[in-house]
């Protein structure tokens, strides 16, 4: 298809003034009109539901009631488009409050681990008065990458409604003359990403800012996002091991708005960078893992595996290599990359696997690096090495842009999956003109080209021309797309952009979902329902009603967390701590009484060894500092440890504590089994407080045939795998039909005396900044692994696959959760673990789709 769009009037835009800045509502359903809201009672008497006789607009509104001194709250998670911008929150409440607080709104702040940075409160309203608006403005913290707004009633007695609340951020669209990169060939302009300064989670970015800015000749710069504005001034972008992106992975919420998605969708802006000539140098897990789970070049480079053979042995002749000898790295593993069609191996370790790639994606070039340069064997910061510094100026020299680009053309999302047979494509394409003249015509030329056939556009409409961007909203006929991969191809009559290029990926996957829905019914032996956070049942009615929707769904077992992550214990201890708040009330007494009333079975799922957070560790660690598990870089001090707290898995006293803990519940509860939540050291990896360096030190001395690397795994998965026949021993005294399920990462979990193994067959939804949902494929696969594990080593072992629900805020449509459960089941998994009831209490249609694979036939 050959269109020709007249873009005269928009290039005169060039000397207008600046865009207007386009507001992005930040917040999903905050009109009320469906489902996913609901209010939980913290205290007192009341509750809190969707109402439809008394609204502002619309159809919806939230009600929440107390009937004395109740606090009554409501929440949701939003993403930031814009990290230095202020949010607006505004919307309207209406009240007829008798006591207390009355309506109440909080934000909180959140950095990429979820953790609290800080709260903003809004002025509360009390007494009676109509529907009244409320609005303020609110900067977030420098370290937030999200935040959870709760809707609340205080200690308040009467009812407060809320409608129409609304999130909503400035975006100002790119100028074309903020593209600057490849202006000034004598300097090089490098952006190294800083994930966690964007509240994200990366590894290895000031330790590589620090080396390239020690280069002559280079200017480098820490970015904190990934917007096409922050990259398009520098001459090549560093990605250093990015397992979360933090606040720039709103892909999914920019997505809705196409003015704004083009310019600050992270991946369509890489993508159309280095497509234009930008360079890019991926390390570790950016390479296709962690945030890039859907790698950025695929057709230049993607992981293929992960290896303990960090050592490079073997260079090309490459400019990337030149100069290189035989080194080892400072990190301790390595990613084993595999080369797309445009890639080229350049560097290889002694097991022959692939470490770094070089290739070009349109004009720009990708190296790819499996190394992880900037930290320790203890994922801790340190200086880049001599050969790792090397290695990344001669790639930056090689991949940076050296002129300035005719012309940027952007596609948004730059990554979609197809699932439904038919299922039509709608993108976003700018098109940025760089090097032209006022006036003319833009000649774009757009196909869909496929592995196995190729289509043109059945539509293509221009939203808007401002400031010489044109953007056009383009959809493509489902049932055109062939299955596979396809790739979005444009070229123009621009400078620099006359040749086609793949701008944008497409993944139809549709053909394995029409498989999944030839599929039958599931027949699942056995199914547990996971209660991952009983802090949300404060009632007995609460709980019986967990029981009974288990029970609706045809679950056979429900995972009870009676210790979850904050290690508070939700039942009547007389060795830990009890969650505050209960009283009287006995949550798992209650837990045992109502599932077995149901017919079911229930396990205690039981976080070993997490012991809280150095906010608020438990009373065990509080008695017992010196038995916390330490990251390299803990010490002492446990309020500055990082990722929780831990008791240490090497010691003694802390294997009893546990096993106390589930001697206590097995006595005094008609407990079915327990549950291991993930069972692991902090780090999943190994302890280094003194007393497990003291350990170590005795195991590496009786096994000098490892490398310090395999002594530390050794030791680590001898004393994990130790402690669970521990437990065995343990429920065989006390309660000898007692079942033992374990939610597990590492492989050698298949040691464990499990009768059901649940490793993760499915993804946490489409949460951009977790890397986006799985293809289907990748479900049936890891259900198949998990399968495969569970017959090696434990006779009456069964796999459980894990299915992942999401969180509310990204909840499975029941079409796709219906075709992941008959894709697990075919996989060979006669049982099944289903994650999360908090979200499939407020999803009846969710609940309906499980309750018709579950039932019997």
């Amino acid at each position: 298809m050959r269109t020709i769009i007249l873009i005269t009037c928009a290039l005169i835009l060039l000397c207008a003034a600046a865009p207007a800045a386009v507001e992005v509502d930040l917040l999903t359903g905050g009109d009320f009109e469906a489902g996913a809201w609901s209010a939980d009672l913290w205290e007192g008497e009341g509750g809190g539901a969707l109402a439809t006789d008394i609204v502002h607009s619309g159809l919806g509104s939230l009600h929440m009631h107390g009937a004395g001194a109740a606090t009554v709250v409501s929440e949701r998670t939003f993403s930031l488009v814009s990290p230095d911008e202020p949010v607006t929150v505004s919307g309207y409440w209406k009240g007829a409050v008798t006591e207390g607080t009355g309506g109440r709104i909080v934000v909180r702040w959140l950095n990429g681990d979820g953790e609290k940075v800080r709260d903003d409160p809004l002025p509360t309203k009390a007494g009676e008065f109509d529907w009244t608006q409320f609005s303020e403005s609110l900067t977030p913290p420098a370290n937030a990458a999200r935040g959870r707004i709760f809707l609340e009633i205080w200690r308040t007695t009467g009812d407060v409604w809320y409608d129409d609340v609304r999130i909503t951020q400035g975006v100002v669209p790119l100028s074309p003359a903020e593209i600057t990169f490849g202006s000034d060939p004598a300097t090089i302009t490098v952006g190294v990403f800083d994930a966690d300064a964007a509240g994200g989670r990366g590894y290895g970015g000031p330790s590589i800012h620090a080396a390239l800015s020690a280069v002559p000749n280079v200017r480098a710069e820490l970015l904190d996002n990934l917007s096409l504005r922050s990259i398009g001034r520098c001459d090549a972008i560093v990605l250093p091991n990015v397992h979360d992106i933090g606040r720039t992975g709103a892909a999914a919420l920019l997505a809705r708005n196409p003015q704004v998605a083009w310019m600050a969708d992270a991946r369509a802006a890489l993508s159309a960078y280095v497509h234009a000539g930008g360079g890019i140098i991926l390390t570790h897990m950016s390479n296709g893992e962690g945030a890039f789970t859907n790698p950025l070049f695929p057709q230049v480079v993607s992981v293929a595996g992960k290896s303990f053979d960090t050592r490079p042995v073997a260079f090309a002749n490459h400019p990337v290599t030149a100069g290189l000898q035989p080194f080892d790295p400072t990190f301790e593993d390595i990613r084993v990359l595999q080369a797309g069609p445009r890639g080229e191996v350049i560097m290889r370790n002694g097991s022959g696997q692939a470490v770094g790639v070089g290739g070009e994606a349109g004009v720009g070039r990708v190296v790819g690096i499996g190394l992880c340069p900037g930290i320790d064997k203890f994922e801790k910061p340190a200086p880049v090495s001599e050969s790792e510094a090397r290695l990344l100026a001669n790639a930056l020299t090689w991949v940076a842009a050296r002129s300035r680009p005719g012309a940027l053309i952007v596609a948004a999302p730059n990554v979609t999956e197809l699932t439904e047979p038919g299922e039509d494509l709608d993108l976003s394409v700018a098109i940025v003109p760089l090097a032209v003249e006022p006036g003319g015509e833009l000649d774009l030329r757009l196909r869909m080209r496929g592995e196995t056939k190729s289509c043109e556009p059945a539509s293509m409409e221009q939203v808007q021309s401002q400031d010489s961007v044109t953007l056009l909203r383009v959809t493509f006929d489902g049932d055109a797309l062939g299955d596979g991969v396809s790739w979005l191809e444009v070229a123009t009559n621009l400078p620099g952009a006359e040749e086609p290029r793949d701008i944008a990926q497409v993944v139809n996957r549709s053909a394995f979902a029409r498989f999944a829905d030839g599929l039958p019914k599931c027949h699942f032996t056995w199914s547990a329902m996971n209660v991952h956070g009983p802090s949300a049942l404060r009632t007995e009615a609460d709980i019986a009603e967990m029981a009974r929707m288990a029970r609706e769904m045809h679950f056979k077992a429900v995972l009870f967390a009676a210790k979850p992550p904050d290690a508070y214990l939700y039942y009547n201890t007389e060795i830990g701590e009890k969650a505050p708040g209960y009283g009287d009330l006995d949550p798992l007494a209650l837990a045992v009484k109502y599932c077995h009333q149901e017919g079911l079975q229930l396990l205690v799922q039981f976080c070993t060894f997490q012991e809280g957070s150095a906010q608020n560790p438990s009373k065990f660690i509080r008695e017992h500092p010196d038995w916390a598990d330490w990251d390299p870089g803990d010490g002492p001090d446990l309020s500055k440890h990082q990722n929780g707290i831990f008791g240490c898995p090497d010691r003694r006293e802390v294997r009893d504590y546990e096993l106390s803990l589930i001697r206590e519940m097995a006595q005094n509860y008609d407990i079915d089994g327990i549950s291991f939540d993930y069972i692991r050291y902090k780090n999943d990896r190994y302890c280094v407080c003194p007393h497990s360096e003291h350990k170590f030190a005795e195991y590496r001395a009786a096994h000098p045939e490892l490398s310090e690397a395999q002594a530390r795994a050794a030791m680590a998965e001898q004393s994990i795998v130790s402690f669970t026949w521990e437990v065995r021993e343990l429920l065989d005294e006390v309660k000898p039909n007692a079942i033992l399920h374990g939610y597990c990462h590492p492989a050698w979990a298949n040691k464990f005396p499990l009768q059901y193994l649940s490793f993760r067959a499915s993804a946490h939804g489409a949460d951009p900044s977790r890397g986006g949902e799985w293809p289907l494929e990748k479900v049936y696969e890891q259900a198949k692994r998990n399968v495969d594990l569970a017959d090696d080593h434990v006779e009456f072992m069964k796999a459980a696959p894990m299915a992942d629900t999401a969180y509310r805020a990204y909840a499975k449509s029941p079409e796709r959760y219906r075709r992941e459960l008959r894709l697990i089941n075919h996989a060979g998994a006669d049982a099944v673990m289903i994650y999360l009831y908090s979200t499939l209490r407020y999803e009846p249609s969710l609940r309906e789709a499980i309750a018709v694979e579950l039932a019997e036939p």
